[in-house]
C-alpha cells in the first residue's frame, strides 16, 4: 500500500510563499477491523515512524514531528537533517545545491527566478550539516527502512509565490479552496507512484474549519466515486473508488503531530519556506538595511511593509507584487 502525507507551511502569513508538500512510502497493507475496506492508518503510520525514528534503546534516530515544534527547538538544522537523509537513503547523492533540492522535490527552480528577492544563492548547501553527517544519517536510515519493510517513494512540494498565489485566489474566489486544490495536486502527484492495483492511504492535516470534503474530492477527482466513511470533529475519512485501485483519504486534526508521513511533509514545507524567506530578507536588507527582517506573518508583515515603504517606492516595487490579497 502507498502511504501518503500532505501538509502546508505559510497559509496564514501576509508575505512570502505558500508551500504545500507531501511524502510517500510503501508499506505492507495495514488491514483494519473491516479488512481491506478500511485500512488502519495508525498502523501504517506506526511502521513509518519506526523506520524514520527508530525503536528507542539508544539506536540512531531522526526527529520527525510537527514542523513548528521541530523548528522552535532545533531551527533549520532539525528540519534539514531528515529531509536530506531521506533523499539520500536510496543511494542517491544528496542535493549539492538548493536548486538541486528543489528539482529533487519536483519544484522548478524558475519559481524563485521570477522575483529578484528569491533569486539569490544560499551561502552554502546543506545549510546546517556537512555531507559526512548526511551520509551517516542516510546509512542508518536505510537499515531501519529495510528492517521495518518500508520503502521510501518520494518527497514533493509546490512552492507558490505571492503573484501566483494571488492569481489562484482570484480564480477560486476562496482561500480555503485554493489550499485544497494545491493539496490535491500534491496528493495526485504522489499517488501516481502507486503500482497497478495498489491502494493509496493518504492523511492530510485538517484544513481550517472545513469538516466535509466529499464534494471537493468529487470535483477534483471526477474519475473516482467518493464514499464518506466518517466525518467528526477530529477526522473526516473518505474512500475513492475506481477500477485500478481505491484511495482512502483522511483529513485529520493535528495530522502533523500524529502521522509521521504528514509530519515529514510539514517539515519539508517549513524548510522550503524558511529558505525562501531567508533569501527574501537577505535581498531586502540591501535595499532597506535599516528595516528589521520579517517572517511575513500578519502583524510583523504590516510593520515591515510600513518601514520599507519609502525604499520600495524608490525602487518601484509595488505592494501588489509582495502582499497577498487573502
Amino acid at each position: 500500500m502507498l502511504v501518503v502525507g500532505v501538509d502546508e507551511a505559510g497559509y496564514g502569513p501576509l508575505l512570502g510563499p505558500l508551500v504545500v508538500a507531501g511524502s510517500a512510502f510503501r508499506v505492507p497493507h495495514p488491514a483494519g477491523p473491516a479488512g481491506d475496506v478500511v485500512p488502519d492508518a495508525d498502523a501504517a503510520g506506526s511502521r513509518v515512524r519506526r523506520a524514520l525514528c527508530g525503536r528507542g534503546r539508544g539506536e540512531p534516530r531522526l526527529r520527525v514531528d510537527d514542523s513548528k515544534r521541530v523548528y522552535s527547538r532545533g531551527g533549520l538544522d532539525a528540519l534539514e537533517r531528515p529531509i536530506l537523509a531521506l533523499l539520500s537513503a536510496r543511494g542517491d547523492a544528496w542535493p549539492a545545491a538548493f536548486d538541486d533540492l528543489l528539482v529533487r522535490v519536483g519544484v522548478d527552480p524558475g519559481a524563485r527566478r521570477g522575483r529578484e528577492w528569491y533569486a539569490g544563492e544560499p551561502p552554502r548547501f546543506p545549510l546546517r550539516h556537512g555531507p559526512e553527517e548526511i551520509d551517516d544519517e542516510a546509512r542508518d536510515l536505510r537499515v531501519r527502512l529495510e528492517r521495518e519493510d518500508v520503502e521510501f517513494v518520494a518527497l514533493t512540494a509546490e512552492v507558490v509565490t505571492e503573484d501566483r498565489l494571488n492569481a489562484l485566489f482570484a480564480e477560486s474566489g476562496n482561500k480555503s479552496d485554493t489550499l485544497f486544490d494545491l493539496s490535491a495536486t500534491v496528493l495526485a502527484r504522489l499517488a501516481a507512484a502507486a503500482q497497478p492495483g495498489e491502494s493509496v492511504l493518504a492523511v492530510m492535516d485538517r484544513q481550517g474549519g472545513r469538516k466535509r470534503y466529499q464534494g471537493p474530492l468529487s470535483r477534483r477527482f471526477p474519475e473516482f466515486f467518493p464514499w464518506t466513511l466518517a466525518e467528526s470533529a477530529t477526522s473526516s475519512r473518505y474512500r475513492l473508488d475506481r477500477a485500478d485501485g481505491a484511495w482512502h483519504v483522511e483529513f485529520r486534526v493535528g495530522g502533523d503531530a500524529s502521522a509521521p508521513q504528514v509530519a515529514l511533509a510539514s517539515m519539508l514545507a517549513k524548510y522550503l519556506r524558511e529558505v525562501f524567506m531567508g533569501l527574501w530578507n537577505e535581498w531586502f536588507a540591501t535595499l532597506c538595511p535599516d528595516v528589521r527582517p520579517t517572517a511575513g506573518y500578519t502583524q510583523d508583515g504590516r510593520r515591515w511593509l510600513d518601514e520599507s515603504r519609502p525604499a520600495r517606492a524608490a525602487a518601484g516595487i509595488a505592494d501588489d507584487v509582495l502582499v497577498r490579497t487573502r
